[in-house]
């Protein structure tokens, strides 16, 4: 690795930075931080300390202008091109490191970023990140997602033994482009919490790295989480990009609803990606913001020729099933097909017929669900029948057929 030039340096940190329009905050105070506070090891050298300059005053800018408590979801606009610089600045600040720095990991950055934040006056306010390392011939690209506290942007910097890494790449920069779209990029560029994108803004919880594309491009996932106002109930975001070495190029974005009870972890087998979600898909009957009810899975299929969605499943199908059944009662409909004639008398009795608008049960919650040869039991609650269990066996059409229906006593519950 060739020795790092300082006249290099000075051209790489000396370009202008960015002008963004105010769209963001920062909650709470943030301590200046300075070449000198930092070891030996994390010193920059050359014209390095311009840029730990303007990052120590910016900093401190938006110490003076925070007027937020500690994590609150705060609305101070004057704070918006500060964050959206401070993005821009840590980029920088890495690919400084990594160039000054050649055997550095993607964990090194992290530790090193982080401890920007770190320093703050409360302690409660951290800079989160999450590195991962892509390789493209014989360049090398680091994926930067970095959050404070509800916000935050992806980067990439990426160099090469003989070009020092520099910053090629900030989602913030893309949302901003596509902001008037209102597309699911775009949706990177809102800040406040709960407004304009029903979720608020989105901070990366997660990256991974995915097989490359039959060009050899490197190719890596973004889960993100959105920020609302308030509710139980959420949209996430699984962005996956291709890194063309200039670029990242989306693949496939999109959203789906969760939660606080859904599992976050993508799931990843072979070369599909399993999601979890919350399905809110029914006409019967609905669920409490903060209930996982109805549970599904959301899969992609990432191969070398690209991507394919390949849909939303429910965990438990038969959900489905009694939906359709309940709305084809209400109505007086023939659902023999469905189910035998005492079971249709069973399900007919405990639920209200249609007045003109869809029949809706409530609530519903599933309280347990097993499968045995071909055989199924449901045991669904909802606010209107109480506790059913439901029995299900395949039908001559190859789909569920009900074969009992039995209401249950709390004691069985």
């Amino acid at each position: 690795m060739p020795a790092f030039k300082p006249q290099l340096a000075a051209l790489l940190f000396a370009l202008p930075l960015i002008a963004f329009q105010p769209t963001a905050t920062l909650p709470a105070a943030i301590t200046a931080v300075t070449a000198e506070s930092l070891p030996a090891r994390e010193r920059p050298i050359g014209a390095g300390v311009a840029l730990e300059r303007e990052l120590s005053g910016l900093l401190t800018e938006i110490d003076e202008r925070s007027t937020c408590g500690t994590s609150e979801l705060c609305d101070e606009k004057t704070l918006y091109p500060s964050l959206r610089k401070l993005w821009t600045l840590i980029g920088h600040r890495g690919a400084m490191q990594r160039t000054h720095n050649p055997k550095w990991g993607p964990a090194d950055l992290v530790t090193d970023l982080e401890g920007l934040g770190s320093r703050a006056k409360q302690s409660e306010v951290k800079l989160s990140v999450e590195a991962l390392e892509l390789a493209r011939g014989a360049e090398t690209a680091l994926v930067i997602a970095v959050n404070c506290d509800f916000t935050g942007t992806v980067l990439v910097v990426a160099g090469n033994d003989s070009e020092p890494f520099s910053l090629r790449w900030n989602l913030k920069d893309v949302a901003a482009e596509n902001h008037a779209l209102d597309n699911e990029t775009g949706h990177w560029a809102f800040e406040p919490p709960g407004r304009h994108y029903a979720g608020g803004p989105l901070a990366a919880d997660s990256l991974l790295a995915l097989s490359p594309a039959r060009n050899a491009n490197p190719r890596f996932a973004v889960v993100a989480l959105s920020h609302p106002g308030a509710g139980g109930t959420y949209p996430r975001q699984l962005g996956i990009w291709e890194w063309n070495g200039a670029d990242a190029i989306p693949l496939l974005i999109d959203s789906y609803l969760v939660s606080f009870g859904t599992p976050a972890a993508v799931q990843i087998s072979g070369d599909v990606l399993a999601v979890a979600t919350k399905e809110e898909v029914f006409n019967s009957f609905g669920s409490c913001g903060a209930c996982p009810d109805a549970e599904g899975v959301w899969r992609v299929r990432v191969t070398a020729d690209g991507v394919q969605d390949l849909g939303h499943e429910l965990l438990v199908p038969e959900l489905a099933v009694v939906d359709a059944l309940v709305q084809e009662l209400g109505r007086g409909a023939d659902v023999s097909d469905k189910m035998s004639p005492a079971t249709t008398a069973a399900l007919r009795a405990v639920i209200p017929h249609d007045d003109g608008e869809r029949v809706h049960l409530g609530q519903h919650n599933v309280r347990a669900a097993s499968r045995s040869g071909d055989e199924t039991r449901l045991r669904l609650f909802t606010d209107e029948t109480g506790l059913l269990q439901f029995t299900f066996r395949k039908g001559k059409n190859g789909k569920p057929f009900v074969v009992e229906v039995r209401a249950m006593s709390g004691e069985e519950d």
